[in-house]
């Protein structure tokens, strides 16, 4: 941290809790390797750059998973991310290329060296042209990161594509609790679940808004991801909570009004379950059903017992 302070390196690497102990001037760049659960996190690292009237680039590397951090942050901040792609590796290579040249181009050799040396470089490379020089040397300063970039994979995610090509793998059924009572048809829910999470509403299909709750088909491989980000959102200051449906809420559903059942399937005080018929709204379940009144007449007998008939002599 000293030397940092000093100048005496250029980079440092640090924990939320050594960062905001840096009190240092002139900071250019604040990089996030991975973006806070808390935005006001976020404030203190990025703040960094703006000490004593200075402004700088903080440059978060984030994924797909992180869509909802970002936009609970944009919300805090009054501010957008601007999105960058990652640099592929033949651009890595071309900036590493252009670097080098720049350094030799502004390179500032001392006479001494000319007068020393020049003439026993101009006579060993006599039978070299320039283009022959300029590749050796190039390839002897880059050739280590040449190999290391010129196959690199594409290490950005179009969620969007992503979610189409998933969709041919098959699709999840989720549940979230939001309703017709919340304002909400089919177009609007998936529009909201689209907008929340930055995911293509063209991916949620299959689209069910009962009175309480609603259904929606994902592709399965971006079930874990919705999940997670569009249960960390808000409708009119109420919590979401999205999970995969299950399949007896599936069946019940398709009649998209019923939102509530009947009572039929609970025990009064003291019932006995009986071996009723099955419920047709929820196969595999008995059907319960309990007399009240029967019950009732019981308890009265029990506390005013009828008097006993004497028998005839």
């Amino acid at each position: 941290m000293a030397k940092f302070k000093n100048r005496q390196l250029q980079v440092i690497v640090a924990t939320d809790v050594a960062a905001r102990g840096i009190d240092v001037n002139d900071i250019s760049h604040v990089i996030n390797y991975e973006l806070p659960d808390d935005p006001e996190v976020y404030t203190h690292r990025s703040g960094r750059t703006a000490r004593a009237g200075k402004t700088g680039i903080c440059i978060s590397i984030s994924t797909p998973r992180e869509i909802a951090k970002i936009r609970r942050i944009e919300r805090m901040v009054n501010s957008r991310f601007e999105k960058k792609e990652i640099p592929s590796g033949g651009e890595v290579i071309k900036i590493k290329i252009l670097s080098f040249l720049d350094e030799i181009r502004e390179a500032q050799p001392d006479n001494a060296f000319e007068k020393k040396y020049i003439s026993l470089i101009q006579e060993e490379l006599q039978d070299m042209t320039q283009e022959e020089l300029l590749h050796k040397l190039l390839w002897m300063q880059l050739n280590p990161s040449i190999l290391a970039y010129k196959n690199a994979n594409d290490l950005n995610v179009n969620v969007k594509e992503a979610a189409k090509a998933a969709s041919k793998n098959g699709t999840v059924r989720l549940f979230i609790n939001l309703g017709k009572k919340d304002g909400l048809s089919n177009k609007k829910l998936a529009d909201f679940i689209a907008d929340s999470v930055d995911f293509d509403y063209k991916s949620i299909d299959r689209v069910t808004v009962t009175e309480l709750s609603s259904y929606f088909n994902v592709p399965a491989d971006t079930v874990d991801y919705i999940v997670e980000n569009l249960s960390k959102q808000k409708y009119n200051g109420r919590k979401l909570r999205v999970d995969e449906a299950e399949e007896k809420s599936r069946r019940r559903d398709r009649g998209e009004d019923r939102s509530l059942r009947s009572g039929s399937d609970r025990f009064g005080s003291g019932g006995e379950r009986s071996s009723g018929r099955r419920s047709s709204d929820e196969p595999g379940r008995e059907s319960r059903k309990y007399d009240f009144r029967s019950e009732n007449r019981k308890k009265a007998e029990m506390k005013n017992p009828a008097p006993k008939k004497k028998k005839a002599k």
